[in-house]
């Protein structure tokens, strides 16, 4: 039997002979149910990544009706007139990426299993604007009319809205400290005091009470309201001051906490498994600034990864 390692060295020498184009594609699919008629959704967004070699971007995407987050309220139109709603998608906060374009599609279900199209869009291209970012929106017209028609008139209970991105290559083979988490700023750590710092006052002056598996925490309604996009669905139709999650405290504590504090830490010490279940309860609250956690907790295990090479290095030297 031949030595598998020679084909493997061929395979990687191939590779490397392989033309690197200029441009990457990268599709996304954003499934998105339609609420009930009455249910107001203000809010209907995602986010997602493109991730190739040495570099990685995150998208924010979400739909909008004029300068208005998209909602059954703001939908109203007089007949005849075009849809004033448009997707709209842009990169994470502090993301910088040389050019780009953005083309769109999406599909209108009949049903909840996906199994009867309702409607099938023509894919189109987006209009590009460079801000902080790159952003793209859906062009102006009749495109949106369908997809409008599902919230507006129940016409449909799933869509998918398919996103294709052609990014530069260059842009991921830049230089490492330029890529991923690093071209973002660190979260601010939690001060010294926290008893003298006047964000931190919920924590014994909070008008609401998380309780988890393990215990209690307490927290403001506003701010809960105003950063995470679970609280802001939940908290209008519920008269209760308190709300019961099977989760534990030392997962959910660090994103309440950064809620009213825009201050994040993980713990000195932890295990892999406490990763994934602060990760779980990150989906689960869903905050708008979910990119900026999710880089916070992705830093610090980079870091601890780190410091545990190093310490294996100096013990075995």
């Amino acid at each position: 039997m031949a030595d598998a390692s020679l084909y493997f060295e061929e395979a990687v020498a191939e590779r490397e002979l392989e033309p690197i184009g200029e441009n990457i594609s990268f599709t996304h699919g954003w499934v998105i149910r339609v609420p009930n008629g009455d249910v107001e959704q203000r809010l209907v967004q995602t986010s997602f990544g493109t991730n190739y070699k040495f570099g990685t971007c995150e998208w924010n995407v979400r739909l909008c009706s004029r300068h208005s987050p998209f909602g059954l309220t703001n939908l109203a139109q007089e007949p005849g007139q075009r849809s004033k709603s448009y997707i709209l998608v842009e990169t994470a906060k502090r993301t910088k990426i040389p050019g780009g374009s953005c083309h769109i599609a999406y599909t209108v279900y009949y049903d909840n299993d996906m199994r009867y199209e309702l409607y099938s869009s023509t894919k189109v291209a987006t209009i590009g604007m460079v801000t902080d970012g790159l952003r793209f929106r859906t062009p102006r017209g009749n495109f949106m009319e369908k997809l409008t028609n599902a919230f507006m008139k129940n016409e449909g209970k799933m869509i998918v809205v398919y996103i294709e991105m052609i990014l530069p290559t260059r842009f991921f083979f830049r230089r490492f400290e330029d890529l991923s988490i690093f071209a973002h700023g660190k979260l601010p750590e939690y001060p010294a005091h926290i008893e003298d710092d006047f964000r931190f006052d919920f924590i014994n002056n909070g008008d609401y009470t998380i309780k988890c598996s393990d215990g209690d925490i307490k927290a403001n309604r506003q701010a809960l309201y105003i950063s995470s996009l679970f609280f802001h669905d939940f908290l209008p139709s519920s008269r209760s001051k308190e709300f019961t999650v099977r989760k534990s405290v030392d997962a959910v504590k660090p994103i309440i906490w950064y809620f009213h504090c825009l201050c994040f830490e993980m713990p000195e010490t932890y295990e892999l498994d406490y990763v994934k279940r602060i990760m779980d309860a990150i989906e689960f609250f869903d905050p708008v600034s979910k990119v900026d956690l999710m880089h916070g907790v992705h830093r610090s295990l980079c870091q601890k990864l780190a410091d545990v090479s190093v310490l294996f290095k100096y013990i075995f030297m």
